[in-house]
């Protein structure tokens, strides 16, 4: 049996529109873990310990999330129109004088 593994490499300054575990997983895990969390707790009456921490995480934390990250960064099924031209704009730069707090030194300076 064999498997087949792609590399990806991403652009440069682009992984905030393509990183799926970021733009999907974290966000809606986040979500789903407080979620579950606040019902263990108020189900038992007490704070979630480390032992309870895998059955609540466990709970939280959907398979399906990961396919729909695949899907939403256009990574699988493949669609390069999933990221718009907006989401890949370069940063607008919002300052334009920079100072460091502390002197240095020379030759620092």
């Amino acid at each position: 049996m064999f498997a087949v593994i792609f590399i990806l490499g991403y652009s440069s300054h682009c992984t905030h529109a393509l990183q799926g575990l970021n733009v999907v997983c974290f966000l809606h895990m986040t979500d789903q873990y407080r979620k579950h969390v606040e019902e263990f707790e108020e189900r038992n009456g007490s704070k979630l310990t480390k032992v309870d921490f895998t059955g609540v995480f466990g709970a939280a934390f959907l398979p399906e999330t990961i396919l729909v990250a695949f899907q939403v960064t256009g990574i699988y099924p493949f669609n390069p129109n999933a990221i718009s031209p907006t989401q890949m704009k370069p940063s607008e730069v919002i300052s334009v004088k920079a100072s460091f707090p502390l002197p240095q030194a020379s030759p620092v300076q």
